[in-house]
Formats: structure tokens, sequence, C-alpha cells
């Protein structure tokens, strides 16, 4: 995060917070909560990765919403909530067509790339959501899942593994790989040690 950041997130929080409490503000936070995971995600050598990271944040968020929230139907404010993430992640990635990056730092990926991701992000979430039986198993495999997530991004030779299999599964050249390749969000600190 750069001051520029700071200073630009300082003001747009003084600002809605001057708004009165109601529903518009609630939803501005949320929009401006979107935009940040994009805004905020550390440089990558890795292609692309400034979007595809902050969607993997989301859709891990979702996924971790959908196994721990109650067995009832959605209600209407959270269909909504889903609808205006999708616009949000639809918007950013049709950033592609301006002259140059507005919300990531390169161009995100072509659109049909960006809503197969989603489509597959969708299933995923579905196909938790309709386990009605062993729903307490869910719990701990995804706490297992984040677990081994953060042992592969802390871990030296397991970062640079996965560094090389996505260079070679993006095209660029495994023989580059880093274990800074993969900086995300709260990972950032990875550069330091």
């Amino acid at each position: 995060m750069t001051l520029a950041h700071i200073l630009i997130f300082a003001l747009l929080s003084i600002l809605v917070g001057r708004l009165p409490e109601n529903r518009t503000r609630s939803w501005i936070l949320f929009i401006a909560s979107l935009l940040a995971v994009f805004v905020l995600q550390p440089v990558t050598s890795l292609r692309q990765f400034d979007f595809w990271l902050p969607l993997a944040t989301i859709a891990l968020t979702l996924l971790t919403w959908f196994v721990i929230r109650e067995r009832s139907p959605l209600a209407s404010e959270d269909r909504n909530a889903l609808i205006v993430v999708v616009a949000v992640i639809l918007a950013i990635s049709i950033t592609r067509v301006l002259p140059r990056p507005v919300i990531t730092t390169t161009y995100p990926p072509q659109i049909q790339y960006v809503l197969l991701a989603l489509i597959l992000v969708a299933v995923i979430v579905a196909a938790v959501a309709a386990i009605r039986h062993g729903r307490f198993g869910l719990i701990p495999a995804t706490i297992g899942f984040i677990v081994l997530m953060f042992v592969i991004l802390k871990s030296e030779t397991l970062q640079l593994g996965l560094s090389r299999t996505l260079r070679n599964v993006i095209g660029q050249s495994p023989e580059l790989a880093s274990r800074v390749d993969i900086v995300w969000q709260t990972m950032s600190s990875t550069r330091c040690s």
C-alpha cells in the first residue's frame, strides 16, 4: 500500500462517513470494499494475477460464507449482494478496453475467461450450498483448505513450485519463477522475509 492509497482511502472514508447511515451508505462501503481488494493487490510478475488473486479472495470469502451460514433460502439482500459482486467483477474486467489499466496494475483477462471463472465459482458455491448431509464436514474441510493455502504461500519451496506450475500454465517461462511471484493481498509481507 502506498501513501497515495492511504490518502485516497482516508478521503473516501471521510466522505462516506459524512453520509447518513442508511442502505445507500452500506452499498457504497460494500462496493468500495470490493474495489479495494483489487486496487490493493500487490503487483505480481505472473500475467494478470493482479486480477485473478483478488477474484480468488472474493471467491474464497463467498465459499466460506456459504459453508458457515445457516441453511435457509437466500434473503433478497443476499441475492442483491451476490449480483453486485458479479457486476463489480465484470465492470473491472471490462476496463480491459480502456487505454490504460485503471483498477488493476495490468489489463484484466478477456471477458470470456472472467465469465468462465465466475461460472466455476458459482457451480462450486452452489454444490457446497446444496450439500445438506454432513454439513459440519464442510467446515473442517474449508478450514483445512485455507490452512493448506497459508502453508503453500509461506513455504519457500512450495511457493516456488506453485510459481513454476502457474507460469507453465499461463505460458510464461518456468525458469523465471520466483517465490515472490505469488504475492496475495496480506501475503505481501513475503517480499520482506
